[in-house]
């Protein structure tokens, strides 16, 4: 029996002529071919999706007439969506290699890709409030405006770069207030934190 119009297609370009049992296995290969192909672009296009998204919320203020409870917290959604386009270059460059380069796709990560732009957007809106209370300090010397980089910037990499920002803010919350470390964090040290990128 043909499912799909893919199988039809392959029946009517390459099963003519074929025995029954030959082409159900051709059919089952190209569709499990076409199965893995659209996880790929399935997950491209969500990341795309969600930059073009936070490309749109960065620029709001600047387009439209907000009101002034949205321009008091313009910087800190600023820092969530640049913490959020860090994550998404990070999900892209590890569907590139994986991929592309390193040819090990592997599809329990597929949760990982959908989830990492959110808990970038969330470690961007975090590296934020941490900056503005003073916890994290920027090492770099203020010139006029330019705190505001500074604020994007570590908003990025902490994006980017969720585990090990995460693994900054927990030596920060112990040396401040005492807090011991995650048990999550004991077991990432212990297995080694592994992410498509490594």
């Amino acid at each position: 029996m043909i499912d799909s119009q893919h199988e039809v297609l392959l029946y009517y370009k390459v099963g003519a002529g074929k025995s029954p049992s030959k082409l159900k296995g051709l059919i089952c290969s190209a569709s499990q071919f076409i199965a893995k192909v659209d996880e790929v672009y399935r997950i491209v296009l969500y990341e795309l999706t969600v930059v073009a998204s936070l490309l749109c919320l960065l620029i709001t203020d600047r387009v439209l007439t907000m009101p002034a409870w949205y321009l008091g917290i313009v910087e800190a959604l600023r820092a969530s969506v640049v913490g959020g386009i860090g994550g998404c270059l990070y999900c892209l460059r590890g569907v590139y290699l994986n991929k592309c380069v390193l040819k090990k796709w592997d599809t329990d990560w597929h949760v990982w890709y959908y989830l990492r732009p959110i808990a970038s957007t969330i470690s961007g809106f975090a590296s934020y409030l941490f900056l503005k209370a003073g916890l994290l300090m920027l090492d770099a010397e203020v010139v006029d405006n330019s705190s505001v980089y500074g604020y994007l910037a570590v908003a990025f990499v902490s994006g980017y770069n969720v585990d090990n920002f995460l693994r900054k803010l927990e030596a920060v919350a112990q040396s401040v207030w005492g807090v011991s470390k995650s048990k999550a964090s004991d077991v990432q040290r212990r297995e080694g934190s592994r992410t498509p990128n490594e």
